[in-house]
């Protein structure tokens, strides 16, 4: 009934919200220092591992928990290239953890606490196929939130139905971005041959 359809619309609006912040703040990735400042280059094992040094050879080490943030292409591209699949049998260590966690959210190789493959980190352009990925400390940003999102319901007769709108007030700012690393790589969609 009513209570159904009005579920489902909170719920596509919460995650609408939801996605709008987690966007504003994949967006900050771009003031982190660049680990690769060249589009067009697929990410690698070295130059991961490379920012996650960096974070811990700061004049003052990054605190732990430790995150990285990826779009889903270029988190397929790493993991392939530490788990390699095919016709051998995967090697136990490093390249089974990277088969079991693959898009788990548990990605807690080289140190990590945790690793996402998300869309909310946007490309570059319409027409770009570059990101820009990031593996920083918790602590590097900040996020605030002055209120809650609060959603308001209205009924428009010449709709015939209901306008539901959501408010909230947040920000993000930069703490430390030596315990952050964007990573500049290429985002193409995966071919199947």
């Amino acid at each position: 009934g009513r209570d159904d359809y009005a579920a489902q619309m909170g719920r596509v609006a919460g995650d609408a919200i939801g996605q709008k912040v987690d966007t504003d703040g994949t967006a900050r990735f771009a003031n982190y220092r660049q680990i690769t400042a060249t589009t067009g280059v697929v990410i690698t094992v070295a130059a991961f591992n490379a920012s996650i040094g960096l974070m811990a050879r700061t004049t003052e080490p990054a605190p732990k928990p430790w995150w990285a943030v990826l779009r889903p292409e270029p988190m397929r591209t790493l993991l392939n290239a530490i788990a390699p699949t095919g016709t051998y049998p995967t090697p136990s260590g490093v390249s089974q953890e990277a088969l079991e966690q693959y898009y788990s959210h548990d990605f807690r190789l080289f140190g990590l606490n945790g690793g996402y493959a998300t869309t909310n980190v946007a490309l570059k352009g319409a027409t770009s196929t570059a990101c820009t990925n990031a593996v920083f400390s918790q602590e590097a940003s900040v996020y605030v939130e002055a209120h809650p999102v609060q959603f308001e319901k209205e009924r428009d007769i010449a709709l015939r139905g209901w306008l539901m709108t959501g408010v909230s007030r947040y920000a993000y700012g930069d703490y430390q971005t030596q315990w952050a690393t964007g990573i500049d790589t290429e985002a193409a969609a995966p071919t199947f041959s």
